[in-house]
């Protein structure tokens, strides 16, 4: 859930970039109002991402791990 609220193609004014995944390395960067540069590495069930800040140049780590999700029946 957490992981979905971040990563929405629909805040584009917000956080609207291109990423680049080459094996097992993620790298892309959003532009607008919170310009950051992401890099990671997905690994198994984990993505493990490093976001920079552009404006401070002040790093954090996120590690997300993937978990199957079983929706119900309509």
């Amino acid at each position: 859930d957490a992981l979905a609220a971040w990563f929405n193609k629909d805040y584009r004014d917000f956080s609207g970039g291109n990423y680049s995944i080459e094996g097992n390395a993620i790298s892309f960067e959003t532009e607008g109002y919170a310009p950051n540069a992401f890099e990671g590495t997905i690994e198994a069930e984990t993505l493990v991402i490093t976001r920079r800040e552009v404006s401070t140049g002040a790093s954090f780590e996120r590690v997300f791990t993937f978990v199957p999700v079983a929706f119900a029946d309509d």
